[in-house]
């Protein structure tokens, strides 16, 4: 294993979030990264053609590389984030300044979106080669084109006190538009596209800003996106680094974790069983079951972190550091899928290249949110654990993380791949 720097490391990152803005962006930047690394894209016809390939659809891609053993070794993460999407009829015109119709998507710290200049990235749809397939063409502004702003505090004094923070009308984007045109219009011609030759549009309005060092050793980052676009980018230069081994090594990352995963590219769809099943038919003889009980899975998605402002919200003997090493996630309830076996296998995985390694648990005063483990698990029955790095400001438009542990992390899926 090559010893990797956490400056290089993060500094790789942070070009890989800000040419990932969304979803879609994010699986098509993985593609590019994998398609050099000798990985051929299945578009139509058997994947198991493909001994190291992928399908990419939209958010979602699955990636893998075949072994001489039935059996897979799994890594799963999320591309998505939460963002403000942009709505139909978006432009509500305004006095001086356009106001932007949004909708939230996921469960962000909305009020710290404030006084925050925001990009334009996404999809626009044309039409294709039938009505069935238009052509999806992604877009990203690459500068701020909106921003949020509060009122002033000189006549908002409810700032200082409490105030029920209201999306409909707090959160509208502001932006200056061509008083004939609207921010849309101004946006499909700042990409070369015809108004009248789109049918339709998914666009998010998201942190311009950039991933930066925190501190004089830069042993802490601050960006947009570290949930969850550093567990995928982790998972994929393990994958791409790791060993071949008997076993099938699968990268996953699936779309639209953080508003439930109910889609046709989110981890509630039976897409990545169809596809392990595919390959598995076509190379073994053996029982599907027994292929699942010869498999691993590692969900991989960001934890909550130490708070020393607010050691009364954490579990007293439970709460991962930063820069502390990986942080298996573990609940009673099971909202994560980790059980006692499944952490000791990560536990052991972490042990053998010398990585500490920490444990979660919520406070049992609190409600935690819900990731991919336990959605995967009822599909796919194999041992599950769910793990992440420790992240302070989970969902603000810019999360702080622990350099070192995206290191970390990095080797630990290396070495769970190579066993």
């Amino acid at each position: 294993m090559v010893a990797v720097s956490h400056i290089a490391s993060c500094t790789d990152l942070f070009d890989f979030i800000r040419r990932s803005p969304t979803a879609r962006h994010l699986a098509r930047s993985v593609a590019g990264q994998l398609e050099e690394g000798g990985f051929k894209e299945v578009v139509t016809g058997p994947l198991a053609a493909e001994k190291a390939g992928f399908i990419c659809d939209q958010g979602f891609i699955c990636a893998w590389r075949g072994g001489s053993k039935p059996g897979f070794q799994l890594v799963a993460a999320h591309s998505d984030a939460p963002a403000l999407r942009l709505k139909d009829r978006a432009d509500l015109g305004g006095v001086g300044l356009h106001r932007l119709n949004v909708a939230p998507y996921g469960g962000a710290i909305w009020s710290s979106w404030m006084d925050r200049p925001l990009r334009a990235a996404g999809a626009v749809f044309l039409p294709g080669e039938d009505i069935f397939h238009p052509r999806c063409l992604l877009v990203d502004s690459e500068q701020a084109v909106c921003t949020t702003a509060n009122l002033c505090i000189h006549m908002h004094q409810e700032l200082r006190t409490g105030y029920e923070f209201h999306l409909q009308k707090d959160l509208q984007p502001l932006a200056a538009a061509n008083s004939e045109t609207d921010l849309i219009d101004d946006l499909l011609a700042h990409w070369g596209l015809a108004k009248d030759r789109v049918l339709g549009y998914e666009l998010e309005l998201l942190p311009a800003e950039e991933g930066q060092f925190v501190g004089l050793d830069k042993a802490l980052m601050s960006a947009p996106r570290l949930d969850n676009a550093a567990m995928a980018y982790a998972g994929l230069q393990a994958f791409l680094a790791a060993a071949p081994t008997d076993k099938t090594q699968v990268l996953v990352i699936f779309d639209h974790e953080e508003v439930g995963s109910g889609s046709a590219t989110g981890a509630g769809a039976l897409r990545l069983r169809d596809i392990l099943k595919e390959w598995h038919e076509a190379h073994f003889q053996i029982p599907w079951r027994e292929a699942l009980a010869a498999s691993f899975m590692v969900s991989a998605d960001q934890a909550h972190g130490y708070h020393p402002n607010y050691p009364d919200k954490m579990d007293p003997t439970n709460a991962p550091m930063l820069n502390a090493g990986p942080v298996i996630k573990c609940a009673a309830n099971q909202s994560y899928a980790t059980d006692g076996a499944s952490a000791a296998v990560f536990e052991q995985v972490c042990r053998s290249v010398d990585l500490p390694v920490q444990r979660f648990y919520l406070h049992s005063d609190l409600r935690g949110g819900a990731t991919l483990g336990p959605i995967l698990a009822q599909s796919l029955p194999m041992p599950v654990v769910d793990v992440g790095n420790a992240l302070l400001a989970m969902h603000a438009p810019r999360e702080v993380g622990g350099c070192q542990d995206q290191v970390w992390m990095q080797e630990a899926l290396q070495a769970f791949y190579e066993q």
